[in-house]
């Protein structure tokens, strides 16, 4: 059935709407998928596209050259996924929903989905960083192309995939169905998954993204990172239908 918008969120300018289910979506806009990512979690216009390139240009500064550096800093070791500018980088998402409250931490692919633990009290949702093979005319090859999108859950149980590339939210259903689901959909090993969390977790698999304060600001990381490849190492240490208002 065709979504109702019912209202918005975020006053005049605003980015995403509600649909009739109660949902809060914003579609892509450019290459900003980072932002409609963060805010569709949140289910509001939390922030503006101003907010984002503060914070990558505080990150750029208290990192200074990665050039110059003899590798990679650690926490694109324990990420293990790179991205490409010109969006906003991980460590970026995670100061913006750090301002919220939430804990952003990567989950570790081997230990398998089904320990991503869907059910857990303190989880909102999860973000998935997602590699995807394109067609360029211009290069006339197959290049490889990065795209964040957030799945939140309901305070029903219920998981929408919030994918800003969908022309509304998607229901997944319970945590079965959204196992299955992501399953299908992350057949590249270089996708990543990260958990948001209203508090810190224990010893679940998950790793913060940044490790410790030095690493706080490393990651911008991800979106200069070194060429293609293998997969960048991971931490050696222990990553239908339905209805309901999706509410902080």
């Amino acid at each position: 059935a065709r979504a109702l918008l019912v209202g918005w969120r975020g006053g005049p300018g605003a980015l995403g709407a509600v649909d009739g289910s109660g949902v809060y979506h914003e579609k892509q806009v450019g290459r900003y998928c980072g932002l409609h990512c963060v805010n569709n979690l949140l289910q509001k216009q939390a922030y503006m596209k101003k907010d984002f390139y503060r914070w990558e240009a505080e990150l750029s500064q208290q990192q200074g050259d990665l050039q110059a550096t003899c590798g990679p800093p650690r926490c694109l070791r324990s990420v293990g996924c790179r991205l490409s500018p010109p969006d906003f980088s991980v460590q970026c998402l995670e100061m913006s929903l750090s301002s919220a409250g939430l804990d952003m931490q990567w989950f570790d692919r081997r230990r398998g989905l089904e320990s991503l633990d869907l059910l857990e009290p303190a989880l909102v949702g999860f973000i998935v960083n997602r590699q995807d093979t394109k067609w360029s005319s211009r290069s006339l090859a197959d290049s490889l192309e990065r795209h964040w999108f957030s799945v939140r859950r309901t305070d029903g149980g219920l998981f929408y995939n919030l994918d800003s590339q969908l022309s509304r939210p998607q229901a997944l259903g319970g945590e079965k169905t959204t196992i299955a689901w992501l399953q299908a959909v992350l057949t590249d090993e270089q996708s990543c998954i990260f958990r948001v969390c209203s508090c810190a977790s224990g010893n679940d698999g998950s790793v913060s993204v940044a490790a410790d304060a030095a690493d706080a600001f490393a990651a911008t990381a991800i979106a200069a990172s070194t060429a293609a490849g293998a997969p960048l190492a991971a931490p050696t240490a222990a990553v239908h239908e339905g209805s309901a208002k999706i509410e902080l």
